[in-house]
């Protein structure tokens, strides 16, 4: 009993330890520059540039971030639906119902992974038609 606690203590602090960096604070440092150009952050722009704002290719950057943010989170995750619908397939025990159940949530698993890639492929794709990186796909 003592080592199944002792077990579920370090699964619990091993994947607890791997989220401490969302709730870190961001070093606004020397900001980076994306295909040439500086990314917008209004609040650090110097003296002398034109407090102008962002534009539309820093909105698309912003979206584009914002899904390639989502799909690395949405892949482990669709990968252990995978392996959870393979668990029930294992475990139906000749059961029709829980077969159709665990093949279900293999198919959708799929179609979600899916879905999340396109999206990342549309957003980048259009993120570079607009801002002529045609070069670059």
């Amino acid at each position: 009993m003592k080592l199944n606690t002792c077990f579920k203590f370090l699964i619990i602090v091993i994947l607890f330890s791997n989220f401490y960096f969302l709730i870190s604070n961001n070093a606004h440092a020397q900001p980076t520059s994306l295909f040439g150009k500086e990314i917008c952050d209004p609040t650090l722009l110097p003296d002398n540039q034109p407090k102008g704002g962002c534009d539309l290719y820093d909105f698309l950057i912003f979206v584009r971030r914002i899904i390639e943010f989502l799909l690395w989170i949405a892949i482990p995750i669709g990968i252990a639906f995978i392996a959870y619908g393979a668990f029930v397939i294992m475990t139906a025990g000749g059961s029709e119902e829980k077969f159709k159940k665990g093949k279900g949530i293999i198919t959708t698993a799929i179609i979600g992974v899916a879905i999340g890639l396109a999206s990342w492929l549309i957003v980048t794709t259009v993120n570079k038609i607009l801002t002529g990186y045609l070069g670059k796909l």
